[in-house]
């Protein structure tokens, strides 16, 4: 059981880090004006790829939360977070020393030293107590899940279908309606806010045992069915819903983009439920390993990824060097491409497989 390959797993991380990519290089455009035709097309590609988090999340809980492995403290300190506090470690001071922002340490005092050393500072700062780069912000939560794993655990191996029934219920309530209505009302008028929250579901939580529930059950036709049309439905209003919202305040919102939302929570869930689906499906040995190659590598891919993005757009590939249409899938897909083969050949050094 332990070492069985979940190809519908690996073909979520797979769609997932592409889809990560894709989000980031389509935001690039976020900030151009409401009314211009490269806003509207980055808003289309943000809107239909802003499930990936959720859906890394799902995944791990899949596996974390599957009464069925085995996953004693020690092991879950010694290996799985031992490596993703390996890896903010390294790209941590990666991306500084590949940065020439100091944003931290402005002191006359510090002058004498170069730029290196003063990244090297920043990183060494910023490590413990935030993202030393945008998107190393995923693995600070990791952490924190993985940390509470146990005492999730405790809860599955209890727990009957009514009680996750009666979870979902709860997370979608309070996790993801009552905050964007908070957000939505705070967005137009600042003195209105929502004091009551249950702040323990207002984190990623619920994706996690959400991954684990949809993983094990078997979910009614009628109820995936319905599922499925939330997922469509929601697409359409988180694209129309953020070009009325920007339109209205001048300025690109995102507050429909959010990964605590209802309307991203609901495509989350049609699209693990979309490719679990396949999970009958035969694959051959050649397209398993393959798939299973890929999937080894996505961790790596979506912590290289911001590097590349930036260095493209350094060269003039930007998300918008031909029709943006065009262009961003087209830089996405370059960047997933030579992100693989960096990664790929980074896991063959095996100290480099800890943070990769």
């Amino acid at each position: 059981m332990q070492n069985e390959r979940i190809i519908y797993a690996d073909l979520l991380r797979i769609v997932a880090t592409f889809g990560v990519i894709v989000l980031h290089t389509a935001a690039a455009q976020f900030w151009n004006p409401v009314q211009s035709f490269n806003w509207a097309v980055c808003n289309i590609y943000d809107s239909l790829v802003r499930w990936t988090v959720p859906v890394f999340v799902m995944i791990s809980g899949m596996f974390f939360l599957d009464p069925d492995r085995d996953v004693p403290i020690s092991k879950l300190y010694k290996k799985s977070i031992f490596r993703l506090v390996i890896a903010l470690v390294v790209w941590g001071l990666f991306y500084q020393l590949t940065s020439d922002n100091s944003d931290i340490i402005h002191s006359r005092h510090l002058n004498f030293l170069p730029l290196w050393c003063l990244n090297i500072v920043n990183a060494i700062i910023k490590i413990p107590f935030g993202p030393v780069w945008y998107h190393l912000w995923f693995v600070y939560m990791l952490i924190g899940l993985y940390i509470l794993t146990p005492l999730y655990r405790v809860f599955v191996k209890n727990a009957e279908q009514k009680d996750f029934v009666y979870l979902f219920f709860i997370f979608a309530i309070f996790g993801t309606i009552v905050p964007l209505i908070s957000q939505t009302t705070e967005y137009f008028n600042t003195n209105f806010k929502i004091f009551f929250k249950i702040t323990e579901l207002i984190n990623y939580s619920g994706y996690f045992f959400a991954g684990y529930f949809f993983s094990k059950y078997d979910i009614p036709k009628k109820v995936t069915n319905v599922i499925y049309i939330g997922g469509i439905l929601s697409l359409i209003f988180t694209i129309i819903g953020t070009y009325i919202l920007s339109s209205i305040k001048g300025i690109g919102t995102e507050v429909l983009y959010g990964n605590l939302t209802p309307n991203t929570m609901l495509v989350a869930f049609a699209i693990f439920l979309l490719f679990k689906s396949q999970k009958d499906k035969q694959f051959s040995d050649k397209k398993q390993k393959i798939v299973s190659v890929l999937s080894s590598t996505t961790f790596g891919i979506y912590l290289i990824h911001a590097f590349l993005l930036q260095l493209f757009d350094n060269f003039g590939m930007s998300s918008s060097f031909i029709n943006p249409i065009i262009a961003i899938p087209i830089k996405a897909i370059v960047v997933f491409c030579v992100s693989f083969v960096i990664i790929y050949l980074l896991r063959k050094i095996p100290i480099c497989k800890y943070f990769t």
